[in-house]
């Protein structure tokens, strides 16, 4: 099935109010996962991008969602400063654009192998 680009755009907007929502929830507040911080940050922000690719069908504007996705990164490590019990991060902000880096890469390598499979056949 073929999602219509507002209905991608729908997906990741909703995506991205989960993000703000866990990352701006006060402290005492926050579920607890047993599972290294910078992980959850890592793999947070690894499903935003894979959830953003789609979104644009240009690599220019694939990278350009990437490094949207960080400014958004940046903007909740911001935002954690004025949320009780929580406080920005540099560590978190890394692990969070290592996240996109990471998908960005992996699925640009896997169209790459598509493309190429696809051209054989």
């Amino acid at each position: 099935m073929q999602l219509k680009r507002w209905q991608k755009t729908l997906v990741l907007s909703s995506y991205a109010a989960v993000i703000a929502a866990l990352s701006l929830t006060p402290a005492k507040e926050m579920p607890t996962v047993d599972l290294w911080d910078k992980l959850q940050h890592f793999f947070a922000y690894f499903v935003f991008m894979v959830l953003a690719y789609p979104v644009a069908d240009k690599l220019s504007h694939k990278l350009m969602l990437a490094i949207a996705v960080m400014a958004y990164s940046a903007l909740m490590e911001f935002g954690q400063s004025l949320s009780p019990g929580r406080s920005p991060s540099g560590h978190d902000l890394v692990a969070n654009s290592l996240g996109v880096i990471a998908a960005l890469l992996a699925l640009e390598l896997i169209a790459a192998l598509w493309r190429r499979y696809r051209r054989k056949r």
